[in-house]
């Protein structure tokens, strides 16, 4: 502490001499001025001579200031390169991860493509519009890959299956894909436990859950059952997961009741989908199709006409 005050006193002094040098001038006679500025200069020489020291001191501690300030700023610096070269790091290791992430699910639909009893075609979804709930998606695969129109999409999810739509239009290298959330979209569904058909649409814009309409109102217990495609007609084939029932609105009266069903496929997170290019062989399963229209016999005339034009609508 006390050397700083020295030499804070110290340069106060040479300041002051500094400054008191001129102007002592402006007030001397000319005849005075010769004896005085011998004198003065002698002091002023002395003045120099003893504060030489301190002189050399307040260089000293300019140097060790401006080093101390240079020294900062190169840590500083340092310490900025270290912060980029970790913020690099962590996006290499993240890209990384997804890249492990990619793989890992391109994987699974390589071995899902071998699994599948008919031909795909992948492809990856490269527009949407989310203001319209994904009632259309755009994907990167058209003519050339041999997507025809009316062809039924799905998608892989959770390691389930999910149906998405069907190709609305394409061209050459890309495709457009109405969605199961469009209003216009209508399928023929099988409510699997009870075996049971009835009629999946999509809603408004702002409601991404399907309504199922011309239930049997004798089913009940509903709730989280899942539906399938049923097969009649000839855009979806059988058997494709829909969704599950979340919500039942009891009839009171008449001859059905609704429900509305949450798609499996998340279409916020939808990446990839496969267009069936070719129908799945007939199984026995399949000719299980051909029976549902003895359903149709149980119902009164009136629910069967009921049923059927709801059957003709969504096959349109």
């Amino acid at each position: 502490m006390a050397k700083r005050d020295r030499r804070y006193f110290n340069l106060l002094q040479i300041i002051v001499i500094g400054f008191l040098f001129p102007i002592t001038f402006l007030f001397l006679d000319a005849s005075d001025s010769v004896d005085f500025r011998g004198y003065f200069m002698s002091t002023y020489r002395y003045l120099l001579r003893s504060s030489h020291e301190n002189m050399a001191s307040v260089n000293n501690f300019s140097k060790n200031l401006y080093r101390a300030f240079t020294e900062k700023v190169d840590q500083e610096d340092r310490i900025s390169r270290l912060e980029r070269q970790v913020i690099r790091q962590q996006l290499i290791l993240d890209n990384l991860l997804i890249s492990k992430t990619e793989n890992e699910r391109l994987t699974e639909l390589l071995a899902l493509k071998e699994e599948l009893d008919f031909a795909v075609t992948f492809a990856s979804v490269i527009g949407y519009d989310p203001e319209n709930h994904f009632t259309t998606l755009i994907i990167d695969k058209g003519s050339e890959a041999g997507v025809e129109l009316n062809r039924p999409v799905l998608a892989y999810q959770n390691k389930k299956i999910g149906l998405v739509g069907f190709i609305l239009q394409h061209d050459k290298y890309f495709s457009e894909i109405r969605t199961i959330l469009d209003q216009r979209t209508q399928i023929s569904v099988n409510l699997t436990t009870y075996d049971s058909l009835a009629i999946a649409r999509g809603q408004s814009r702002a409601n991404i859950l399907l309504e199922v309409d011309f239930i049997d109102i004798g089913l009940e217990n509903l709730l989280y059952e899942e539906v399938h495609t049923s097969g009649l007609g000839q855009r979806y084939p059988l058997g494709i997961l829909i969704g599950n029932v979340v919500e039942v609105d009891h009839a009171k009266y008449g001859l059905f009741q609704k429900a509305y069903l949450k798609p499996v496929i998340d279409f916020y997170s939808l990446r990839e989908v496969f267009i069936l290019t070719e129908d799945a062989p007939i199984t026995a399963e399949q000719s299980r199709v051909n029976a549902e229209k003895e359903l149709y016999a149980t119902k009164s005339p009136q629910s069967r006409e009921q049923f059927l034009s709801g059957i003709r609508t969504s096959l349109k």
